[in-house]
């Protein structure tokens, strides 16, 4: 299975992509910018994937280069649409419009391509926070001008698949965590924790849906496989992972209880019930419990991975000889 694919220097994206290159799947990987001007965490992401996935430097979507990698080297039984204008997607002033034009540009010449080069499926990467996904309480709007450009791009990039006739899968993600995250909820949790720090957790009651982002990788190689291999009569997939679905005051708790041991430092954290706008449904998760479906999945080895990345990352000096005896114990367990 040959496979183009955006959007590998992100946090879930680079995980996705290692875990389709494990599974068996040549993956090229156009990117917007170029590594030699990476920042740290974009080079540690592209470093995990340097031996498995071809990165291919300054070619955004529907640019001219991006065109010459689908007619010049191909054919690509999949493309996958993980890439996304993002920036601070918390921002009240989020330009959903701007994202739609970035994601989507020259959309219609790139299928077009893809199906005269006999490509066979598309795979969109969707978000919990697009309007109409996930489960919730009514109504299912957008959350946030990040949500309300995915669910743009979904119907601009459906549009776009189903004139041609190829097959579309949607591949929607809640909220994921592990090693290279960006900046949220578990790595500010950490952060604090290891500085001796007792953090507070703003929204305490919102039921939500982590996820670890290996679980979700190996979801998203599973999902990629269906889709190519799909002979039916149905067009579009669907696909919603799910992790823990609980309210953010028990995941914290439960993501307190795994790191503490491990971390060696107290984990305890406070709550403050903050008023939230309308922006912010009391539910939103996904609905396709993946644990069960992956033994190959160790949540235990899982923790212990990402208790290294923490110490590493904020630990400081004082904590590398513990994060060296957790990884010394993990490898022991392969």
């Amino acid at each position: 299975m040959r496979v183009l694919m955006t959007g590998v220097s992100s946090f879930t994206g680079s995980w996705m992509a290692r875990r389709l290159a494990e599974a068996g799947a040549v993956v090229t990987a156009p990117r917007r910018g170029c590594r030699a001007e990476d920042g740290p965490k974009i080079r540690e992401r592209g470093a995990m994937l340097a031996k498995r996935v071809r990165q291919v430097d300054e070619a955004p979507f529907g640019s001219d280069r991006f065109l010459d990698l689908l007619a010049n080297e191909g054919p690509f039984d999949l493309l996958c649409l993980h890439g996304a204008t993002v920036g601070d997607h918390r921002a009240e002033d989020f330009d959903a419009i701007h994202a739609l034009r970035q994601d989507t540009h020259r959309i219609s010449q790139v299928m077009e391509r893809f199906a005269a080069r006999g490509g066979r499926a598309v795979i969109f990467t969707g978000t919990v926070f697009e309007a109409d996904e996930g489960r919730g309480e009514p109504p299912h709007a957008a959350i946030g001008g990040y949500g309300l450009a995915k669910t743009l791009t979904w119907q601009v990039v459906r549009h776009a698949v189903e004139r041609r006739g190829l097959r579309l899968g949607k591949f929607v993600i809640p909220h994921p965590f592990g090693p290279m995250e960006k900046p949220g909820l578990t790595s500010l949790l950490a952060e604090a924790w290891l500085a001796g720090q007792v953090p507070t957790v703003a929204t305490p009651s919102l039921v939500r849906d982590h996820i670890h982002v290996d679980l979700l990788a190996l979801a998203y190689a599973r999902f990629a496989r269906e889709v190519h291999g799909w002979n039916g009569r149905a067009i579009v997939h669907h696909a919603g992972p799910s992790g823990h679905v609980e309210t953010v005051g028990s995941f914290v708790a439960r993501f307190a209880r795994a790191l503490g041991p491990l971390l060696g430092v107290p984990t305890r954290w406070t709550s403050a019930s903050v008023a939230m706008s309308g922006q912010q449904p009391r539910i939103r998760c996904n609905a396709e419990p993946t644990l069960t479906l992956h033994p190959e999945f160790d949540p235990n080895r899982a923790f212990e991975e990402l208790a290294v990345w923490y110490l590493q990352r904020f630990g400081g000096s004082g904590h590398g000889r513990r994060a060296l005896r957790i990884a010394e114990r993990s490898l022991e367990t392969v």
